[in-house]
């Protein structure tokens, strides 16, 4: 039986398709059958994790050009040298793409959303076999991002740790508690290094968040960890900017693939524990 999860946030820039790559490579290292779809059609990003050459049409190809969801997928088990099979479907990062997905009336918006039932059912058979589909929305309420919820078994909620994220999230959360029927969970991102050191503060951190969203929603909504911010990343980052820039053919960091020891990597592995 496959089992969605939508990988969600308040606003962009929270580290969303970061956690939504990794999370989509460490379950394929573990021999799961992963579906990895950029549902942010808006904002797309997770090409950028990719390279140039591996991406040959768009999920949007799929939704409005008729093509087959097959010559929409790549699958980054060689790419990758994984042990189950990964599907990565892209959204087209064109003007003319995003600008009509902000356009979206809704009737188009209800005919892709029966075409996203389809695709789960699709998937969870040969010869894809899916054993999980992890969505990365687009931040806020846009239509597309409420079709992804009504897909999910799980909504995972990022907060970067800041008071406008947490105080935006609790309020999100809050409002969609009535219209579905998902579990709600939260992961605290770009926690600083030396607090995960600290059993205690994480704790403290913990007992915190969870008072903070049971203040203002009278439910239980998972807290699922933590994940520390990365110094290193951003020259990491920094270079692999210049060599695009050079017009070289480059991908950014995914942790659990290229850095299997790092303490992101182990973060998603714990979380991804607690969601199965």
């Amino acid at each position: 039986m496959i089992k969605s999860i939508a990988i969600h946030s308040h606003k962009g820039g929270v580290g969303k398709t970061t956690i939504a790559i990794n999370m989509a490579v460490s379950l394929a290292k573990q021999g799961k059958n992963v579906c990895l779809f950029d549902f942010d059609f808006i904002g797309p990003n997770l090409f950028t994790f990719f390279k140039d050459n591996d991406i040959k049409k768009y999920l949007n190809d799929f939704f409005w050009n008729k093509v087959p969801i097959s010559e929409c997928l790549i699958n980054a088990k060689e790419i990758m040298n994984l042990d189950g099979n990964l599907y990565v479907g892209f959204a087209n990062p064109s003007s003319d793409s995003i600008n009509k997905f902000l356009e979206l009336s809704s009737n188009q918006a209800m005919k892709m959303l029966t075409d996203i039932f389809q695709l789960r059912s699709v998937l969870q058979k040969e010869p894809y076999n899916i054993d999980y589909l992890i969505l990365d929305t687009t931040p806020g309420l846009a239509i597309q991002t409420v079709n992804s919820f009504l897909v999910a078994d799980t909504i995972l909620f990022i907060i970067k740790f800041s008071n406008s994220d947490i105080d935006g999230t609790v309020e999100l959360i809050s409002g969609l508690l009535n219209s579905l029927t998902a579990e709600m969970a939260v992961v605290a991102n770009n926690i600083p290094e030396e607090v995960i050191l600290s059993d205690n503060e994480l704790l403290n951190i913990e007992k915190l968040i969870i008072e903070r969203i049971q203040t203002q929603i009278d439910t239980n909504v998972n807290f699922l960890g933590w994940l520390p911010n990365d110094h290193s990343l951003q020259l990491i980052e920094y270079n692999n900017a210049i060599n695009r820039l050079k017009g070289c053919d480059t991908r950014r960091t995914i942790h659990t693939l290229d850095i299997p020891m790092h303490p992101i990597t182990i973060g998603i592995g714990k979380i991804i524990s607690k969601i199965k």
